[in-house]
Protein backbone atom coordinates (compact mmCIF):
# COMPACT_ATOMS: atom_id res chain seq x y z
CA UNK A 1 0.00 0.00 0.00
CA UNK A 2 1.25 3.52 -0.68
CA UNK A 3 2.59 5.36 2.54
CA UNK A 4 1.66 8.66 2.80
CA UNK A 5 3.80 12.00 2.26
CA UNK A 6 4.77 14.21 4.75
CA UNK A 7 4.93 18.06 3.27
CA UNK A 8 6.04 21.22 5.78
CA UNK A 9 5.83 24.90 4.52
CA UNK A 10 8.73 26.68 6.36
CA UNK A 11 10.35 30.53 6.00
CA UNK A 12 13.78 31.68 7.63
CA UNK A 13 14.17 28.93 9.72
CA UNK A 14 17.20 27.34 7.83
CA UNK A 15 18.73 26.67 11.04
CA UNK A 16 16.16 25.19 12.74
CA UNK A 17 13.97 22.32 11.87
CA UNK A 18 12.79 20.47 13.95
CA UNK A 19 10.15 18.48 12.42
CA UNK A 20 12.80 17.25 9.91
CA UNK A 21 15.08 16.27 12.25
CA UNK A 22 11.84 14.18 14.63
CA UNK A 23 11.51 12.18 10.95
CA UNK A 24 14.88 12.04 9.86
CA UNK A 25 15.68 10.54 13.50
CA UNK A 26 12.80 8.01 13.05
CA UNK A 27 14.10 6.70 9.59
CA UNK A 28 11.37 8.15 7.56
CA UNK A 29 12.40 8.13 3.51
CA UNK A 30 13.90 11.05 1.93
CA UNK A 31 11.53 10.70 -0.70
CA UNK A 32 8.59 10.67 1.33
CA UNK A 33 9.42 14.40 3.15
CA UNK A 34 9.29 17.55 1.45
CA UNK A 35 10.32 21.30 2.75
CA UNK A 36 8.04 23.72 0.51
CA UNK A 37 9.90 27.44 1.30
CA UNK A 38 8.90 30.92 -0.16
CA UNK A 39 11.49 32.46 -1.18
CA UNK A 40 14.49 31.72 -3.26
CA UNK A 41 17.14 32.91 -0.27
CA UNK A 42 15.65 30.32 1.47
CA UNK A 43 15.94 27.93 -1.41
CA UNK A 44 19.67 28.40 -1.24
CA UNK A 45 19.83 28.31 2.56
CA UNK A 46 17.86 25.22 2.77
CA UNK A 47 19.85 23.20 0.59
CA UNK A 48 21.78 21.36 3.69
CA UNK A 49 18.88 19.38 3.54
CA UNK A 50 18.59 18.03 0.78
CA UNK A 51 20.03 14.52 1.76
CA UNK A 52 16.85 14.33 3.94
CA UNK A 53 14.39 15.73 2.21
CA UNK A 54 13.25 17.09 -1.23
CA UNK A 55 13.44 20.93 -1.02
CA UNK A 56 10.69 22.58 -3.35
CA UNK A 57 10.76 26.58 -4.07
CA UNK A 58 7.81 28.02 -4.55
CA UNK A 59 6.70 31.48 -4.30
CA UNK A 60 4.34 32.82 -1.47
CA UNK A 61 3.84 35.77 0.77
CA UNK A 62 2.24 33.93 3.59
CA UNK A 63 1.65 30.51 5.29
CA UNK A 64 -2.28 30.14 3.49
CA UNK A 65 -0.58 30.06 -0.26
CA UNK A 66 2.25 28.66 1.42
CA UNK A 67 0.13 25.66 1.90
CA UNK A 68 -1.41 25.85 -1.31
CA UNK A 69 1.56 25.57 -3.12
CA UNK A 70 1.43 22.74 -1.01
CA UNK A 71 -1.68 20.91 -2.49
CA UNK A 72 -1.36 21.88 -5.50
CA UNK A 73 1.56 20.52 -6.09
CA UNK A 74 0.15 17.13 -5.19
CA UNK A 75 -2.64 17.51 -6.91
CA UNK A 76 -4.93 15.47 -4.45
CA UNK A 77 -2.87 12.01 -5.83
CA UNK A 78 -1.53 11.52 -2.23
CA UNK A 79 -2.05 11.05 1.31
CA UNK A 80 -0.91 14.61 2.35
CA UNK A 81 0.28 14.57 6.44
CA UNK A 82 1.37 18.79 6.89
CA UNK A 83 3.04 19.89 9.54
CA UNK A 84 4.30 22.91 11.20
CA UNK A 85 8.52 23.05 10.65
CA UNK A 86 8.80 23.42 14.89
CA UNK A 87 7.38 19.78 15.66
CA UNK A 88 9.87 18.11 18.20
CA UNK A 89 7.22 15.03 18.58
CA UNK A 90 3.81 13.56 17.82
CA UNK A 91 3.10 11.72 21.37
CA UNK A 92 0.17 9.19 21.78
CA UNK A 93 -2.10 8.67 25.03
CA UNK A 94 -0.82 5.52 26.62
CA UNK A 95 -2.98 5.13 29.86
CA UNK A 96 -2.69 8.27 32.12
CA UNK A 97 0.76 9.47 30.13
CA UNK A 98 1.70 11.20 26.69
CA UNK A 99 4.62 8.23 24.77
CA UNK A 100 6.44 10.27 21.96
CA UNK A 101 6.02 8.65 18.59
CA UNK A 102 9.84 7.34 18.50
CA UNK A 103 9.87 4.45 15.72
CA UNK A 104 9.38 4.73 11.99
CA UNK A 105 7.17 1.71 12.39
CA UNK A 106 4.80 3.05 14.73
CA UNK A 107 4.61 6.84 13.05
CA UNK A 108 3.31 5.06 9.60
CA UNK A 109 1.01 2.37 11.19
CA UNK A 110 -0.71 5.11 13.51
CA UNK A 111 -0.73 8.15 10.90
CA UNK A 112 -1.61 5.49 7.94
CA UNK A 113 -4.64 4.58 10.01
CA UNK A 114 -5.79 7.99 10.56
CA UNK A 115 -6.39 8.10 6.52
CA UNK A 116 -7.93 5.34 6.76
CA UNK A 117 -10.24 6.21 9.22
CA UNK A 118 -10.60 9.49 7.54
CA UNK A 119 -11.25 8.25 4.21
CA UNK A 120 -14.48 5.88 6.02
CA UNK A 121 -16.36 8.85 7.51
CA UNK A 122 -16.04 10.59 4.27
CA UNK A 123 -13.68 13.38 6.03
CA UNK A 124 -11.80 15.36 3.67
CA UNK A 125 -8.79 16.54 6.56
CA UNK A 126 -8.17 15.35 10.17
CA UNK A 127 -6.11 16.54 12.88
CA UNK A 128 -4.94 16.00 15.78
CA UNK A 129 -5.59 17.35 19.76
CA UNK A 130 -4.47 20.80 20.12
CA UNK A 131 -2.74 21.07 23.64
CA UNK A 132 -0.16 18.16 24.96
CA UNK A 133 -1.59 17.43 27.93
CA UNK A 134 -2.60 14.06 29.07
CA UNK A 135 -4.75 15.49 31.40
CA UNK A 136 -7.48 16.74 28.67
CA UNK A 137 -7.03 14.19 26.53
CA UNK A 138 -8.54 11.01 25.82
CA UNK A 139 -9.50 8.00 23.97
CA UNK A 140 -12.05 9.65 21.33
CA UNK A 141 -12.09 10.71 18.12
CA UNK A 142 -13.93 13.64 17.20
CA UNK A 143 -15.98 14.91 14.42
CA UNK A 144 -17.39 18.39 15.20
CA UNK A 145 -14.19 20.97 15.64
CA UNK A 146 -11.00 22.26 14.15
CA UNK A 147 -7.84 20.96 13.56
CA UNK A 148 -4.19 22.53 13.31
CA UNK A 149 -0.18 22.16 13.13
CA UNK A 150 -1.00 18.47 12.07
CA UNK A 151 -3.52 18.07 9.67
CA UNK A 152 -3.94 15.20 6.92
CA UNK A 153 -5.52 15.39 4.05
CA UNK A 154 -6.64 11.90 1.89
CA UNK A 155 -5.89 12.00 -1.67
CA UNK A 156 -8.57 12.67 -3.68
CA UNK A 157 -9.83 15.71 -1.43
CA UNK A 158 -9.15 19.02 -3.21
CA UNK A 159 -9.26 22.05 -0.73
CA UNK A 160 -7.80 25.26 -0.56
CA UNK A 161 -7.14 27.64 1.94
CA UNK A 162 -8.41 31.00 1.71
CA UNK A 163 -5.24 33.06 0.71
CA UNK A 164 -6.53 36.38 2.60
CA UNK A 165 -5.80 35.30 6.19
CA UNK A 166 -1.93 35.49 7.24
CA UNK A 167 -3.10 33.42 10.66
CA UNK A 168 -5.62 31.04 11.53
CA UNK A 169 -6.26 30.30 7.63
CA UNK A 170 -6.18 26.43 8.94
CA UNK A 171 -9.65 27.37 11.51
CA UNK A 172 -11.11 29.12 8.56
CA UNK A 173 -11.10 26.12 6.12
CA UNK A 174 -12.11 24.06 9.33
CA UNK A 175 -14.95 25.95 9.63
CA UNK A 176 -16.09 26.46 5.84
CA UNK A 177 -15.31 21.98 5.66
CA UNK A 178 -17.89 22.02 8.62
CA UNK A 179 -20.09 24.71 7.44
CA UNK A 180 -20.48 22.65 4.05
CA UNK A 181 -21.82 19.75 6.29
CA UNK A 182 -18.83 17.83 6.08
CA UNK A 183 -16.54 16.12 9.50
CA UNK A 184 -13.31 17.18 10.32
CA UNK A 185 -12.14 13.82 12.41
CA UNK A 186 -9.93 14.67 15.55
CA UNK A 187 -7.63 11.89 17.19
CA UNK A 188 -8.06 13.38 20.70
CA UNK A 189 -5.50 10.61 21.84
CA UNK A 190 -2.47 12.27 19.64
CA UNK A 191 -0.74 15.62 20.32
CA UNK A 192 2.35 17.43 19.45
CA UNK A 193 5.04 18.83 21.12
CA UNK A 194 6.13 21.82 19.30
CA UNK A 195 7.85 25.25 19.78
CA UNK A 196 4.84 27.05 18.31
CA UNK A 197 4.92 31.13 18.14
CA UNK A 198 8.12 30.87 20.23
CA UNK A 199 10.80 30.85 17.78
CA UNK A 200 11.27 33.61 14.98
CA UNK A 201 10.48 32.49 11.62
CA UNK A 202 7.71 31.29 10.78
CA UNK A 203 4.54 32.61 11.20
CA UNK A 204 5.65 34.31 14.35
CA UNK A 205 5.10 37.65 13.12
CA UNK A 206 1.39 37.30 11.79
CA UNK A 207 0.71 35.47 15.09
CA UNK A 208 1.89 38.98 16.91
CA UNK A 209 0.48 41.46 15.03
CA UNK A 210 -2.16 43.56 16.12
CA UNK A 211 -3.90 42.35 12.43
CA UNK A 212 -4.72 39.01 14.59
CA UNK A 213 -7.48 40.58 16.37
CA UNK A 214 -9.23 41.44 13.36
CA UNK A 215 -8.90 38.35 12.45
CA UNK A 216 -10.75 36.83 15.02
CA UNK A 217 -13.66 39.50 14.74
CA UNK A 218 -13.51 38.27 10.67
CA UNK A 219 -13.67 34.76 11.09
CA UNK A 220 -16.53 34.98 14.13
CA UNK A 221 -18.15 37.27 11.47
CA UNK A 222 -18.00 34.76 8.51
CA UNK A 223 -19.29 31.76 10.23
CA UNK A 224 -21.24 33.17 13.35
CA UNK A 225 -22.98 29.36 13.30
CA UNK A 226 -19.97 27.76 14.17
CA UNK A 227 -17.16 30.31 15.80
CA UNK A 228 -17.48 32.83 18.44
CA UNK A 229 -14.95 35.10 20.31
CA UNK A 230 -13.02 33.15 23.36
CA UNK A 231 -13.31 35.40 26.23
CA UNK A 232 -10.89 33.18 28.30
CA UNK A 233 -8.00 33.61 25.46
CA UNK A 234 -7.27 37.07 23.85
CA UNK A 235 -7.28 36.89 19.81
CA UNK A 236 -8.51 33.34 20.12
CA UNK A 237 -12.17 31.64 18.70
CA UNK A 238 -14.33 28.87 20.27
CA UNK A 239 -16.39 26.40 18.38
CA UNK A 240 -20.28 26.95 18.62
CA UNK A 241 -21.03 23.62 17.45
CA UNK A 242 -21.87 20.78 19.62
CA UNK A 243 -18.98 18.26 19.40
CA UNK A 244 -19.82 14.50 18.45
CA UNK A 245 -17.45 11.97 19.90
CA UNK A 246 -16.58 8.59 18.91
CA UNK A 247 -15.56 6.41 22.30
CA UNK A 248 -12.85 4.54 22.14
CA UNK A 249 -11.35 1.60 24.46
CA UNK A 250 -8.59 2.21 26.77
CA UNK A 251 -5.24 2.16 25.62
Amino acid sequence: MEKFIIAIPSYQRAETQGTLKYLSDMGVEKDRVFIFVQTEQDYEKYQRYVDKCGVIYAKADGIAKARNNILRHFKGVHDIFMLDDDVNYIGQLKGDTIKPISDKETFDRTIGKCFEQARRAAAPLWGVYPVNNAFFMQRSISTKVTVNTAVGFPKGQILTFNETFSAKEDIELCARVLNNGKPILRYNFLSVNAKHRTNAGGCFEAWHSTAHTKTVARLCRMYPDILAPNSRKANEVRMVLKDKKIHLGKS
